[in-house]
């Protein structure tokens, strides 16, 4: 698997411009699906192209202008397998911070002809912690959207063809890390960028 830096969205850089001037920024989820990009740019995107998975985020970290984003991916809900193609970064829109209808793809990145085959947890078991570094420039309230980090709600989005799973594993929780880990981590010397 392999993404570039994620590149900002029109929208999410309007939100970082009104971060910059004094709002919160709280990441609130990353989806993973397999859209194709067509002719149309990343800048103009407000939700990935065929979304499959959306990820509470389990912690946001700090680093100087960038901001570590961070999930934990199960496939344990899948019903069938599909090629991790692209992956969106959302966030709360200030205005209405509680109502996630209403969240911003902050920035997004698609692997093209590098996508992973996640297969079906009938096939294979696989768990990852997904890291991207979100540029967040001078902002000073830089947050989680997920109450009780590890705990949120995991689910299989409708149209995607994969069954709808929510809530967390058999015990409550996400279960430990064991067969597989991976992080897709974009270099903070890059994070998003409008390009």
């Amino acid at each position: 698997m392999s993404f570039t830096a994620p590149k900002f969205t029109n929208a999410g850089r309007q939100l970082q411009t009104r971060v910059i001037a004094g709002d919160a920024l709280t990441f609130t989820a990353i989806k993973l699906g397999d859209g194709t990009m067509t002719t149309e740019p990343i800048a103009a995107l407000t939700d990935l192209i065929h979304g499959i998975i959306t990820l509470p985020v389990h912690e946001v970290r700090r680093n100087a202008d960038y901001a570590d984003v961070t999930g934990v991916f199960q496939n344990a809900g899948l019903s069938s397998g599909f090629y991790w193609r692209e992956i969106g970064i959302f966030a709360a829109d200030p205005d209405y911070p509680n109502d996630r209808s209403h969240d911003i793809l902050y920035c997004y990145q698609n692997a093209a002809e590098l996508a992973e085959y996640i297969p079906s947890a009938s096939s294979a078991v696989i768990e990852k912690i997904i890291r991207v570094a979100c540029v967040v420039g001078d902002a000073e309230n830089v947050t989680s959207g997920c109450p009780r980090a590890g705990r949120g709600s995991r689910e299989v989005l409708p149209g995607s063809g994969l069954g709808r799973r929510r809530g967390s594993s058999r015990r409550g929780r996400f279960r430990p890390l064991r067969r597989v880990r991976s992080a897709l981590r974009a270099e903070p010397a890059h994070g998003c960028s409008s390009d």
